[in-house]
């Protein structure tokens, strides 16, 4: 498996692609509201500065990718990581993290966030494993914060807060 940042219309293409089976995968729309706009768009949020997009083959096929998108200064969200169902459970998920991570870090984003559902609950596993804390929302989603620095700066958030922040990443 080999892992690339998105540099060219290509592999934009193929970014939308995946996203596309991922969006198919899901099989509810709930976590994606503006999702058309966010496929034509993929080049302006998922660029540096503005985020990367990630991806990962395997010979010649695309088989997954996560996309890191600024919400401001100090903070990212991780974004649609997806693994083709044929690759998992091999490290695929896992490695597209990590590299998520650590470009979150060679932006020098404090915060990254992300925002999933609680029936995902590998995927919530995954991001526990990374360092990720789960901060409460309602309706059987989930988000969750990697902080860099600042130990506690989790709990000092408000609910509201936290939920006023969730809005704006799901309809940025």
């Amino acid at each position: 498996m080999e892992l690339m940042l998105a540099t060219t219309d290509s592999d934009f293409n193929a970014a939308r692609g995946l996203f596309r089976e991922y969006h198919d995968w899901f099989g509810e729309d709930v976590c994606f509201q503006a999702f058309g706009a966010e496929l034509a768009a993929l080049q302006e949020d998922y660029w540096p500065p503005a985020g990367a997009m990630i991806l990962m083959k395997e010979t010649n096929e695309y088989i997954g990718c996560v996309g890191l998108r600024r919400i401001d200064s100090d903070r990212c969200e991780v974004k649609r990581l997806f693994v083709k169902p044929a690759f998992r459970n091999r490290g695929a998920g896992r490695a597209l993290l990590d590299a998520a991570i650590g470009i979150a870090e060679e932006m020098r984003f404090r915060i990254a966030a992300l925002h999933t559902l609680a029936r995902l609950e590998a995927a919530i596993d995954l991001y526990r494993k990374s360092g990720f804390r789960q901060i409460p929302v309602d309706d059987g989603e989930v988000c969750l914060w990697l902080i860099d620095g600042e130990e506690g700066l989790v709990d000092r958030w408000s609910k509201e807060a936290s939920r006023r922040l969730l809005y704006r990443i799901i309809y940025l």
